[in-house]
């Protein structure tokens, strides 16, 4: 099975409503702003080493609760071969069409370090 097949069945037993790489306007309207976004954010090399970058969004109308990103974090490090790095991982906040209401977005980084890809 293929990483993103692996992160997106770990994120659908957390969440039914899953997006890879952005959601269309008709899922918003179906399904709320209530998503998890995932997808891929960079590729590099280091040294040898070859660095894959994967990023996942929870994006919830209002707030997040606090446990959410905890139990998305134990679910992908737990299931996956991604790590979570130490590193600040930012919130941000939109409004909803044209209301005043607000959808707050936290985005959660991942790495994948494969060890010796360029010899």
């Amino acid at each position: 099975m293929s990483l993103l097949n692996e992160l997106k069945n770990c994120l659908e037993k957390i969440d039914p409503h899953v997006c890879y790489g952005k959601c269309s306007d008709d899922y918003v309207v179906e399904n709320g702003w209530n998503v998890i976004v995932f997808n891929r954010r960079s590729i590099r090399k280091l040294n040898k080493d070859l660095i894959q970058t994967f990023e996942i969004s929870i994006c919830r109308e209002s707030s997040i609760d606090e446990d959410l990103a905890m139990k998305i974090i134990k679910e992908v490090t737990g299931e996956t071969k991604l790590k979570f790095p130490e590193q600040d991982m930012p919130y941000s906040y939109i409004k909803k069409g044209e209301s005043d209401d607000v959808v707050e977005i936290l985005t959660l980084t991942f790495t994948k370090q494969e060890k010796n890809v360029f010899c």
